[in-house]
């Protein structure tokens, strides 16, 4: 069994008890992965590879996910330096490492790096970056529509008929 499949496994039964899945960096074996250029091109690429495309659904970035999240980041001085030093690890480790920036570097290689700040210290910087940017990341993708079908789910988690399942509860 490949290991998005496993993911895919655990995020359904994460999703339909309330949660949000939460993945691992995995890849697509035979894919060419998708370059995004422009200002922000280096946040997709790291969303991309938390969240790449597989047979079965899009890549985080073909959703608007890194988008959604950088409108986010740019409204808040506390995400946009969380955003900034983590970038600027990510780019410092691909130079130590492959002395390539991130954005150039081969998925698997992306992987290592990315694995480096999953396993590092809770209060470093590039935990911090990493465990808030994948889990909105997750939020952000396993709750479009056009990822349900991938996992099985056909319709909103909610009954179908309820028209609002993309907005908060109203106030009574």
């Amino acid at each position: 069994m490949q290991r998005r499949s496993v993911l895919k496994i655990l995020c359904v039964a994460q999703f339909l008890t309330a949660g949000v899945g939460r993945a691992a960096v995995s890849t697509v074996e035979g894919k060419t992965p998708h370059r995004p250029n422009g200002p922000h091109a280096l946040f997709t690429v790291f969303v991309d590879t938390l969240i790449p495309a597989d047979d079965e659904s899009p890549a985080a970035s073909e959703l608007g996910v890194a988008k959604k999240m950088l409108d986010t980041i740019n409204r808040s001085a506390s995400l946009k330096a969380l955003y900034s030093e983590g970038l600027k690890w990510l780019d410092r480790t691909a130079h130590q490492m492959h002395t390539k920036n991130f954005i150039d570097l081969e998925e698997p290689q992306r992987v290592d790096i990315i694995s480096l700040a999953e396993k590092a210290d809770h209060a470093s910087v590039q935990r911090k970056f990493f465990r808030e940017m994948r889990d909105w990341a997750m939020e952000l993708y396993y709750s479009h529509p056009d990822t349900w079908s991938s996992f099985g789910q056909l319709h909103p988690p909610q009954p179908v008929g309820y028209f609002n399942y993309s907005s908060a509860p109203e106030k009574t």
